[in-house]
């Protein structure tokens, strides 16, 4: 099955009231609401049309997130309003997104709930910088190609292992897997965990029976060993580690500054102080150490 149909048009998806309905769906915060629709109202998508198919695929949609922002830029506005007029063009898309999963069968309410992506990046950039803004362009396209479903508390995205990866239990480089990501809002309980992982195995048996994957994969800093010296038995992130048979760390990986810390940091003594996990891997950061990365696969391949 296509993700694309002929003759696609982004003038087809960027009628304001489209956008709007799909912004309130989202429950986008009212200032960014009012800075996407002021875009698809006054925008001119044209210089998009050539960009737009690529966005539905995972070989061109590195290309065309590339554009899309280099687009939006002018001398008048550098930043494209904070990446806003990129997440224009983005939601117009999302539209035609809703197509493909119409064409899978998929109900829509896993359709939104995997769009909610779109708000909770744009939410993340004001806990970041203090402002509404957007800045995963190198990651959306991956939505808007129906690769990666919320299905609960995590999202599941139909990849590949790269062809040099290290073994991962039955998978080896180029094998099929399931890939977890982890929102920044799941919620790591017991009973979400297995919702979620007996969700994904139902959703992918029956919407995509073909897709024989070889297993649920994963590779994020919430895997990293170092996490142990720093949180206590019981803690969430080490319930969803408990899950995984962990077969390769990088310990010299820092990934996780910025999910720990909501971004970047240059000097690690301005890192924050929140929560103990913030603590505890800023006192480890400031020693010398880093936050580590672990790859790994579920244990429990039944869901």
């Amino acid at each position: 099955m296509t993700n694309t149909k002929k003759n696609l048009s982004i003038h087809d998806y960027t009628c304001p009231e489209s956008i709007k309905g799909l912004c309130e769906r989202l429950d986008f915060p009212q200032e960014a609401e009012e800075r996407i629709l002021f875009h698809a109202e006054n925008m001119d998508f044209e210089p998009f049309e050539p960009h737009l198919p690529g966005l539905f695929s995972l070989e061109t949609g590195p290309k065309a997130v590339e554009e899309i922002p280099r687009l939006c830029i002018s001398d008048d506005d550098p930043t494209g309003d904070t990446g806003f007029k990129a997440l224009t063009v983005y939601l117009a898309a999302a539209l035609h997104t809703h197509e493909i999963y119409r064409e899978f069968g998929i109900p829509d309410d896993i359709y939104y709930d995997s769009m909610e992506a779109f708000c909770l990046f744009v939410k993340e950039h004001k806990v970041s910088y203090g402002c509404y803004g957007f800045d995963r362009h190198f990651w959306i396209y991956r939505q808007l190609s129906a690769k990666i479903f919320r299905l609960g508390t995590l999202e599941f995205e139909i990849t590949t292992l790269p062809g040099n990866a290290p073994q991962v239990g039955p998978a080896s480089g180029g094998s099929p897997v399931l890939s977890v990501h982890i929102p920044s809002d799941a919620v790591l309980t017991r009973e979400e965990l297995d919702k979620s992982y007996k969700m994904a195995v139902e959703f992918f048996a029956k919407y995509f029976p073909d897709y024989s994957y070889d297993c649920i994969y994963c590779s994020t800093w919430l895997l990293s060993p170092v996490l142990k010296k720093i949180l206590k038995p019981g803690s969430r992130i080490l319930e969803f580690q408990s899950d995984y048979e962990i077969t390769h760390v990088d310990y010299e990986s820092n990934s996780g500054i910025r999910w720990i810390y909501k971004r970047e940091y240059d000097d690690y003594t301005q890192l924050p102080e929140d929560t103990s996990l913030m603590r505890g891997m800023k006192r480890i950061l400031l020693e010398g150490g880093k936050t580590g990365n672990g790859t790994g696969y579920l244990k429990d391949f039944s869901g």
